[in-house]
């Protein structure tokens, strides 16, 4: 069996971090503060992502947030009368811009 200096320096030359092997040995116990975890590996968990959104001042500016993002479908509609909401999602991820039309 290798030991662990070989081993740590067979990952560190594929570029493979120290948190990487770590979160590797130790399984999937470890935690991890919730702002470490990318939106890809809650997805991964099973979890659904809604992100409400309430400082966009325009639906063009709610409209230019959603196309950062690749692959998001889009609708808006009215939820009260001077209530608008622009929606994106793709499968389980969803953002959902709440804009109120009287400023």
């Amino acid at each position: 069996m290798q030991d662990w200096k070989e081993l740590i320096s067979q990952a560190r030359e594929q570029g493979i971090t120290k948190q990487e092997v770590k979160n590797f040995l130790g399984g999937s116990n470890m935690q991890k503060n919730y702002r470490d975890y990318t939106v890809g590996e809650l997805l991964d968990m099973g979890l659904k992502i809604d992100v409400y959104n309430h400082t966009n001042p325009s639906k063009e500016k709610a409209y230019n947030l959603l196309s950062k993002f690749e692959g998001i479908k889009r609708t808006s509609y009215k939820l009260e009368s001077q209530v608008s909401v622009v929606k994106g999602w793709k499968n389980e991820f969803e953002i959902i811009n709440f804009i109120d039309e009287e400023g």
